[in-house]
């Protein structure tokens, strides 16, 4: 199978180092100067290259009498530089976060529009780690009746075998009769149900992973996640005083 300069620059190679680096594959190794009339690259910059891959651990270096001498290691060593970048993002992530976080001063807004907004907006909510719980307001009819059927069905199939609870305040009058849309350890889904009148078809508003979704099932198909820490802690101490005053019945 031929590799194309191309692929290598979708992960992180330069073109330069790309063409290069599949020069050193095809041939096996060789001089600086073979590289050069290989590669059709200038003398100083295959040098520079040589360097920046040797770096990488991609190419290695040896005396063949008074010559330097090239050959590339074992391409598996692109996985081990991507596992450690990995590692090294994981370690800056908290950080670089929290120094986001600390000088983002408004609430950031995403908007979701349609049918498909709205489906990818509950995508993302399968997105949680597994034990994960999120809390919504709203009714399973709004879903149904915004997303379809099918597509609740396997929503609901997905978030069950990915272990996400989901913690749902219904008005009463919409009660679903669907047992796999109640309320049950199986179902990983826990219900209450509250007196709220006129709310059936409205839609949902979704506390999630320090977030808030809200999404229109009525008139205006579109969705939209708001991403502010005060206000995710209002809403769910409102979301906490309901539950406690809502009947599991």
């Amino acid at each position: 199978m031929s590799i194309d300069a191309a692929e290598l620059i979708k992960i992180g190679f330069s073109a330069k180092e790309a063409k290069l680096y599949l020069t050193l594959l095809a041939r096996g190794g060789g001089t600086a100067a073979e590289l050069t009339a290989a590669s059709a690259l200038q003398r100083p910059t295959v040098y520079s290259l040589l360097e920046s891959l040797q770096e990488k651990g991609l190419v290695a270096k040896c005396l063949h009498g008074s010559r330097s001498f090239f050959t590339p290691e074992p391409p598996e060593q692109l996985m081990k530089n991507i596992e450690t970048q990995k590692r090294n993002i994981d370690q800056l992530l908290p950080d670089l976060t929290a120094m986001f976080m600390a000088n983002n001063l408004h609430p950031r807004v995403r908007y979701y529009d349609g049918i498909e907004g709205i489906r990818k907006l509950h995508e993302i909510f399968l997105s949680l780690p597994r034990g994960s719980n999120y809390y919504y307001f709203g009714s399973m009819r709004s879903s149904v009746d915004a997303l379809g059927e099918d597509f609740v069905a396997e929503y609901t199939r997905q978030r069950v075998r990915n272990g996400i609870w989901s913690n749902g305040i219904y008005p009463r009058e919409a009660a679903m009769a669907n047992p796999d849309l109640t309320g049950s350890a199986k179902n990983f889904r826990r219900l209450r149900y509250f007196d709220l009148k006129g709310m059936t078809n409205l839609g949902q508003l979704t506390l999630f992973d320090r977030k808030i979704a809200i999404f229109s099932g009525r008139r205006d198909l579109f969705g939209m996640i708001l991403e502010s820490e005060d206000c995710y802690t209002i809403m769910k101490m409102v979301f906490d005083a309901m539950w406690s005053m809502a009947s599991p019945e």
